[in-house]
Parts: structure tokens; C-alpha cells; sequence
């Protein structure tokens, strides 16, 4: 342990306790491990990270996936899976926008 080390929760890090570890959220005093578990779904995160925004719980969802933990498709895209780039298959219109100006 480092001179000056806090004893820390389980999900939390820093000298004086003060940050969530990768991978969890919403620092608490209240919360008997610290902060709470992001629970990303890996099928739609971005290049399978496991972290999350250390404040909002927000994880970083691929183009076409919504939610804070990334597990629903935006709307008017369908069938989330962990093989597709962008997370969700969509109408060729909105393939073609998409083209257009993520290209």
C-alpha cells in the first residue's frame, strides 16, 4: 500500500478514495462497494469496452444502439448483435443517409 493510501471500497481507487475503478459509476459514500457496476452489454459497445462514463453510467454505444447500457437499437433500426459494426440493421434509406454522412 501507498504512503498516505486510503483503505478503499471494493470499486473504488485513488489515494483518498475518490474515483470509481474502470468499469463503474456514481461514486456514493451510501454504497456499501463505492460505486455501481456499468453492466455494458458487449453486443453493443464499441470494440467490446467495458467502461463506462464514471459519473452517468453511460456506455459508449455503437452508431446505431441506444440506452446507458447500450441494449436497444435507435428507432428505426432492428436486431442488435454483437457481429454488426454498427450494433443494428436499419432501412436501406437510412443506410443510404448514414452512407452519406458518416462515410
Amino acid at each position: 500500500m501507498l504512503q498516505g493510501q486510503c483503505n478503499c471500497k471494493d470499486n473504488v481507487q485513488g489515494l483518498a478514495c475518490t474515483e470509481c475503478k474502470d468499469g463503474y459509476f456514481f461514486l456514493q459514500s451510501s454504497n456499501p462497494l463505492g460505486c455501481n457496476s456499468c453492466e455494458c452489454n458487449m453486443d453493443g459497445v464499441i470494440g467490446g469496452l467495458r467502461t463506462c462514463d464514471k459519473f452517468t453510467g453511460q456506455c459508449p454505444c455503437k452508431l446505431y444502439v441506444a440506452g446507458r447500457k447500450c441494449t436497444s437499437c435507435k428507432a428505426g433500426f432492428y436486431g442488435l448483435e454483437g457481429s454488426k459494426v454498427f450494433g443494428c440493421t436499419g432501412n436501406s434509406s437510412v443506410h443510404i443517409f448514414s452512407s452519406y454522412f458518416f462515410s
